[in-house]
This record gives C-alpha cells, structure tokens and sequence, in this order.
C-alpha cells in the first residue's frame, strides 16, 4: 500500500511546478527530494550517424528518495524475496 503522503506528493500541484521553475527543491519529509540539476554543455555521439553532437546546457529534475522510503522499498524486497 502507497501512503497518502507519497501520493500526495507525486501529484505536484501548482506551487510545487513553481518551486520547482524558481530553482527550489520539493521536500517530503522522509519520503523523498525533488529538485532541480545544472547540466553543463557537453558532447556526445550520434551512434546511427556516427557523429559528434554538442548538448546544449540544461536544468534536469533530480530524485532523491528518502530514509523512509529506502526503509520501505527494503522491507517489500525482503517480504517477497523471503530474506533470499
């Protein structure tokens, strides 16, 4: 069973999309971290075409999960693989 706090907090409202634009992390206590990630410019290949492309820079959405929900992700894995 997912708690309502999780469930609460993947439904990201309209001040949460804001936190996120203004460059703000989204905390849920114990659950989990949304936030946001400054990828520089870099260069990477087209494999298809066999090419050297340039990725411009960017800001990407990080996850960072939570003590609580390690503890819970752990706890599952061990119930179904019975302490395999």
């Amino acid at each position: 069973a997912v708690s309502a706090a999780v469930i609460a907090g993947v439904n990201l409202g309209f001040a949460h999309r804001l936190a996120l634009e203004n460059g703000n992390s989204i905390n849920l206590n114990g659950y989990a971290t949304l936030g946001t990630k400054h990828m520089a410019e870099r260069k990477s290949r087209n494999v298809v075409e066999n090419k050297e492309i340039i990725l411009p820079e960017q800001y990407r959405i990080y996850f960072k999960p939570g003590s609580k929900l390690k503890q819970a992700a752990t706890a599952y894995t061990e119930k179904q693989l019975g302490g395999k």
